[in-house]
């Protein structure tokens, strides 16, 4: 079993070298965080790869794995809120100097009735809507096109 197991990676060191990628490119940093067992996180991996072109005009892209690189669940605490309640894929977009500018939480009773804050793989409305408002604020050069785009590639999704 250990035979098939992939090289732990050193998350602190891909943040790293994401924040001073994104510093030399100005550009802000999309901090993805999920896990090798998560469905929806895979789902958001290949949302996100599917539109990787468009999308890494506007961020640096870091990917960290719960399960498997040393450091993502302190890196995970570092920037979520504390009174969230989280799970995963979570994500960030961080200012190379600034830190965090927006993160896939809700803000405070956008959730309704749900005790959960994370919009995950957004495929409701709300979801859908916040992680579109992510994109607005922190990459103002996306043309309205392409947001158009990724929307409803979002709302087509099973």
């Amino acid at each position: 079993m250990l035979a098939h197991k992939l090289p732990t990676r050193d998350a602190e060191e891909m943040l790293a070298a994401g924040l001073a990628r994104a510093k030399a490119e100005a550009k802000p940093v999309f901090l993805d965080i999920g896990a090798s067992w998560c469905g929806p996180c895979r789902r958001l991996g290949r949302f996100l790869d599917a539109n990787r072109e468009e999308l890494e005009r506007c961020y640096v892209f870091v990917k960290l794995d719960l399960s498997r690189d040393a450091h993502a669940p302190a890196i995970k605490e570092r920037y979520e809120a504390k009174d969230a309640m989280n799970g995963v894929p979570w994500y960030v977009i961080l200012d190379a100097d600034v830190g965090t500018l927006i993160t896939s939480n809700l803000k405070e009773g956008a959730a309704g009735d749900s005790h959960l804050t994370n919009i995950g793989f957004p495929s409701s409305k709300i979801g859908i809507d916040h992680l579109m408002e992510m994109l607005k604020q922190t990459a103002p050069g996306m043309p309205d096109e392409t947001l158009a785009g990724l929307r409803r590639q979002l709302e087509k999704a099973p």
